[in-house]
C-alpha cells in the first residue's frame, strides 16, 4: 500500500562538501515525500543527494524536492545537517460551503468592446460611482497576460471558452492524470476571469493547474509543485520577444 507523500524541509545554510549527503536507501514501503532547502545551498545540487536521483526537485517556490521515502528514511533526514525540516503530506480539503456559481449572461460584446446586458460583477468593474448602467468597457482586454488558474482544472468545452486562448497542452494535472475539471470551482473561476460573458478580461491566456480532486481534497505538495511550475514556466511580459 502507498503511503501518503511527505513535506521534507529547508536545507540547512551549510557549506557543501563532497559526499556529505547520502542517497537514501530503496526499500518498500514508501511515503511520497517533498523537501524545500534553506536558503543558500542549490536544491539541484542538494536534492538528488538527499531523496534519490528520482525526486522531483523544486527550486523555485522553495528549494527543496518531493519524493517516496519509508518512515526510517523520513526520520534519518531529520538529524541531516542539510535538513531544516520534514513534513509528511496529509490529505486537505476546502470548506464544504461550496460558492456560489455564476449563472450565464445573455450579454454580448460589440466591436467597440462594450458588453451590453452585462452581469452585475461586470457593470460595476467600469462604474466610477458605483452606479450601474447595464454595461461593461474593459480599460483593456488583457492581451498578453498569462493567467494560472490553481483550482480544480478547466472544463475547456463550457461555451465561456470558444473563444479564449487556453494555452495549447498547457495545464498539469496533480490531483488527476490530466487538467480536467469534474467539480466545477476551477471552471468557475476561470470563467469569471476570461469568460466571454463572465469574463472581466477575455484577451487573457489561461494556463489550468489541476491540484484538487473531484471532492476538493488535494495535498500540500501538489500545491508547492504547482506553483513552482508557474514560476518556472511562466515568462513576464517584459521579457517576450
Amino acid at each position: 500500500m502507498r503511503l501518503p507523500r511527505i513535506l521534507l524541509a529547508m536545507l540547512a545554510r551549510l557549506p557543501l562538501s563532497s559526499g556529505s549527503c547520502r542517497q537514501p536507501m530503496r526499500t518498500t514501503p514508501r511515503r511520497r515525500t517533498s523537501s524545500s532547502s534553506r536558503p543558500g545551498l542549490s536544491a539541484q545540487a542538494v536534492i538528488p543527494s538527499l531523496l534519490g536521483s528520482d525526486a522531483k526537485i523544486l527550486d523555485k517556490a522553495i528549494s527543496g524536492g518531493i519524493a517516496s521515502l519509508t518512515a526510517v528514511q523520513a526520520k534519518a533526514l531529520e538529524s541531516n545537517p542539510y535538513v531544516k525540516s520534514v513534513r509528511q503530506d496529509t490529505q486537505v480539503s476546502t470548506s464544504a460551503t461550496r460558492a456560489v456559481k455564476a449563472k450565464a449572461s445573455t450579454g454580448t460584446v460589440s466591436a467597440s468592446a462594450i458588453q451590453t446586458n452585462a452581469p452585475w460583477d461586470l457593470d460595476i468593474l467600469d462604474s466610477a460611482n458605483a452606479m450601474l448602467d447595464g454595461n461593461y468597457t474593459a480599460a483593456n482586454d488583457g492581451n498578453g497576460v498569462t493567467v494560472y488558474v490553481v483550482d480544480t482544472g478547466l472544463y475547456r468545452a463550457s461555451a465561456q471558452f470558444a473563444n479564449i486562448t487556453v494555452a495549447a497542452g498547457s495545464g498539469f494535472g496533480y490531483a488527476n492524470p490530466d487538467s480536467s475539471d469534474c467539480d466545477g470551482q476551477g471552471t468557475a473561476v476561470a470563467s469569471l476571469i476570461a469568460g466571454s460573458s463572465l469574463g472581466a478580461a477575455k484577451g487573457v491566456t489561461l494556463v489550468p493547474l489541476r491540484v484538487l480532486n473531484c471532492n476538493w481534497g488535494g495535498i500540500p505538495s501538489d500545491l508547492i509543485d504547482a506553483l513552482n511550475y508557474v514560476l518556472v514556466n511562466h515568462v513576464p511580459a517584459h521579457r517576450r520577444s
